[in-house]
């Protein structure tokens, strides 16, 4: 057996054996300890009974005075001075007795008589007397008083302990209470006596008989300390005595004796027992008896520290016992198959194992140290054969696997290819660029000399060349069919077309090829399955043909350009579009402009001569005929209102909508407003027009014929939408700027509409509905011209409630100044 074993096994013997003998000791002791603390703590409690009994029997002694007394004055209308002073007296002069004071009280006319007996100032004197007559009680005398109820049952009534009544010495008492009747037999007084703590205590002195290391602590029903002794003379704080109270009370509840720790027979605090009983008559109170556990278990200590010496040197002699049969059975035989089993594992085979003959668990260890060396010889056989098989096969594997890295690096770098060639042309929309950089990318990509773009027509039926390498460019522009050639076959099967010999294949196009191009590849560009076109490459023939991998790449290139391709080609017919629609704009701008100019002129002069005729310039005319020129200048000034805002659209239009800014009065530019509104009008009088103006309004920076334009439009548009109700114009001013609302209970615009009144031309479906004429222009230019005033022009409209149109424009620093 080996050092380290041996040691280990010597270790577990001694070990078990040291648990073995330590847990029989162990067992012994907890039984014996167990025995003794059950004898210690029944004892304890036995103890703390007979010396409850005694201490109670001092206290009943006591107050079985305070019944002679009460008895003494039962039924009888004396004078408590008369009838108990000499038994008083002869009671208080006993040394023995432990009452120091007795007290009567009773009640006395319309008050309260209190009879004080003291104790004589010299043995065999009179007691004192002290005869008080009160209307009111203390709060102690009324506890007394209430204890009159006694005198049914002859059982006293403890009270403390609690400060005397008018004391002479302020030294706290104990108090029993005995009742008296009068001459029916009802409670009507109280005796009682009082005895000092000193006295109690001194009682407790006695119980001890001359013991060291105990004390006594009596308590009343409170919990309070009435009485304490500690037997080795010490002093203690009240915290030490009232902690040990509370243990002793919790013992008495339980009706057993307790173990704690207490610093009650000096510091530092160390374990105590502890057993409470009740003191007789006095409902609660208790005597607690307490001494240290050292007391108990001193001898019990001694005891087990000899059985302990016993069980170490038994520990010792097992050890040694077996350390001598596990050399000779176990460490040697061990040594010699350890040795053989290292002579094995070195790979000598030849090894002879002894000990094989032996019936016993080395005898097992040693044949199947032989049986392990035999498998281990033909192990070694196999492991050598599947050692030269694995190094076989890890070569094969390591061929295959360079080969797969090589085609999966050839293959990432062509994705990458197609992957850096779509990134160049994704974000570029030039058709003609996208196509350069496709015919510079695919030769690299697949390894050519030659790339083709062939894009459809517009009818679908020619395929055109739009793109070719920088040698090829001589041919960009040819023409064929497009179900003809390389690029139409692939275009109409959807499928990659191969061919290794173009000059030979019977069915080319051109019949004049050009001799570079001899192994030719063509993919379809497809966008949502809708051929556009086709992309050709080539390769001279000293290069191996397309391979099928050739073929999925060039599809995937295509895949991804083609839609870049449609993108840019629609881009390309969106700006033609747009470039054609602005074109378009800018006739019928400068259209409007001519014929908005040339109308204005003549129809001004249509109107003057018209009111000429109206107010008789020409002549007399009759009230029919001012009727219909009045009927026909209107119509022209809406004629021409229209015409002015034709020629506004056109202004706008063209960016030639010129402002005269300067400062402006705003209260001139509302006045005209309010005329155009009240002109309006006219006789209808179920439409309201209201203002609110504040005190006093600044001059602005504004063209005031366009902020005039806008007012009027606004006030305009409500008028005409609301067929009754009112019109309100409020006028504001803030810090900033000046605000116009223009508020009415019309029809009001639905939500969908709202954003819509502002645009060129367009008007409410409601509007039309009702037949409300309009342009759909006022709204769409006073929104421009608020703009360009640095304003804004806003809508908030309920339909059927009405509508509020809000113009605001700023204040300039240059007015705020003035």
């Amino acid at each position: 057996m080996s050092g380290g074993l041996r040691q280990r096994f010597m270790l577990v013997i001694g070990a078990l054996a040291a648990v073995v003998i330590f847990g029989i000791t162990a067992i012994a002791m907890i039984g014996a300890q167990s025995i003794v603390d059950a004898f210690l703590r029944d004892t304890l409690a036995q103890t703390a009974r007979a010396d409850a009994q005694t201490f109670s029997a001092e206290l009943d002694s006591a107050a079985s005075s305070a019944r002679v007394l009460a008895a003494a004055l039962s039924e009888r209308d004396v004078s408590p001075v008369s009838a108990l002073w000499r038994t008083i007296s002869t009671l208080l002069n006993d040394p023995a007795n432990l009452i120091s004071r007795v007290g009567v009280i009773r009640p006395f006319r319309d008050g309260y008589q209190v009879v004080l007996f003291r104790r004589p100032d010299m043995p065999g004197g009179v007691a004192p007397v002290a005869r008080i007559i009160t209307d009111e009680l203390t709060e102690l005398t009324q506890m007394l008083f209430d204890a009159r109820e006694t005198a049914l049952t002859s059982v006293p009534r403890w009270i403390g302990p609690v400060p005397p009544y008018r004391p002479v010495n302020p030294e706290r008492v104990l108090i029993a209470a005995q009742g008296f009747t009068d001459h029916l037999g009802q409670p009507v007084g109280v005796v009682w006596i009082e005895i000092p703590l000193s006295m109690a205590s001194g009682l407790l002195v006695l119980l001890s008989e001359g013991a060291r290391d105990l004390a006594y602590i009596a308590s009343g029903d409170g919990g309070e300390v009435i009485g304490r002794y500690l037997a080795h003379g010490g002093t203690q704080g009240d915290a030490a005595w009232e902690g040990a109270l509370t243990a002793a009370r919790s013992s008495s509840a339980t009706a057993s004796t307790v173990l704690f720790d207490s610093d009650l027979f000096g510091a530092p605090a160390r374990p105590v027992f502890a057993a409470a009983a009740p003191l007789g008559q006095a409902a609660g109170w208790q005597l607690a008896r307490v001494i240290p556990a050292q007391l108990a278990f001193g001898s019990l200590t001694q005891t087990t520290l000899g059985a302990l010496i016993v069980a170490v040197f038994g520990v010792i002699a097992v050890i040694a016992v077996t350390r001598a049969l596990a050399e000779s059975a176990l460490a040697s035989p061990l040594a010699e198959l350890t040795q053989a089993a290292q002579e094995i594992g070195s790979g000598d085979m030849r090894y002879q194992i002894d000990h094989q003959g032996r019936s016993d668990e080395i005898g097992r260890l040693a044949r199947a140290l032989e049986d392990m060396k035999r498998n281990l010889a033909q192990s070694t056989e196999m492991l050598q054969m599947w050692s030269r098989t694995l190094e076989n096969r890890v070569t094969e594997r390591t061929l295959a696997l360079d080969a797969a890295q090589k085609l999966a690096q050839n293959t990432a770098n062509e994705l990458r290819a197609v992957y850096d060639t779509s990134l160049a042309v994704s974000t570029e929309y030039d058709l003609t660029t996208i196509l350069n950089k496709l015919t510079e990318q695919i030769p690299t990509l697949l390894n050519s000399h030659y790339c083709g773009v062939w894009l459809l027509d517009g009818d679908r039926r020619q395929m055109k060349l739009v793109a070719t390498t920088p040698e090829h460019h001589h041919i960009i522009g040819r023409l064929m069919p497009a179900d003809r050639g390389l690029a139409g076959t692939a275009l109409q099967s959807r499928q990659p077309a191969v061919v290794d010999s173009y000059p030979t294949w019977d069915q080319r196009y051109w019949s004049d090829p050009d001799p570079d191009l001899q192994r030719m590849i063509a993919v379809p560009l497809l966008v949502a399955n809708e051929g556009i076109g086709a992309v050709v490459a080539s390769r001279s023939p000293d290069l191996p043909g397309f391979s099928e991998s050739d073929a999925r790449l060039l599809t995937l290139m295509a895949a991804l350009i083609a839609p870049i391709i449609r993108n840019a080609q629609l881009i390309a017919q969106l700006d033609e579009a747009v470039k054609r629609a602005e074109s378009a704009s800018a006739v019928k701008t400068r259209f409007l402009a001519s014929v908005t100019h040339e109308l204005r002129t003549p129809l001004n002069l249509v109107i003057n001569n018209m009111d000429f005729m109206r107010v008789g310039m020409f002549g007399d005319v009759t009230e029919e005929q001012r009727e219909k020129l009045n009927q026909t200048i209107r119509s022209a000034e809406h004629l021409l209102y229209l015409i002015n805002d034709l020629l506004d659209v056109s202004k706008i239009e063209s960016g030639e909508m010129n402002l005269f800014m300067q400062p402006t009065e705003l209260y001139p530019l509302i006045e005209d407003a309010l005329d155009a509104a009240v002109a309006q009008l006219g006789s209808r009088t179920k439409v309201a027009l209201q203002l609110d103006l504040p005190e006093s309004l600044p001059s602005i920076d504004a063209d005031a014929r366009r902020l005039r334009q806008i007012l009027i439009n606004l006030l305009s548009n409500a008028i005409k939408f609301t067929r009754e109700g009112e019109v309100r114009l409020r006028v504001s001013v803030s810090a900033e700027s000046v605000v116009f609302a223009v508020t009415d209970t019309g029809i009001g615009i639905a939500p969908e509409d709202q954003e819509r009144v502002f645009e060129m031309f367009q008007r409410t479906s409601q509007a039309r509905t009702m037949g409300i004429e309009g342009t759909g222009l006022g709204l769409a230019i006073s929104r421009y011209l608020a703009q360009a005033h640095g304003g804004l022009l806003t809508l908030e409209s309920q339909p059927g409630v009405g509508s509020t149109f809000t113009l605001t424009l700023p204040i300039t620093q240059k007015t705020r100044a003035e």
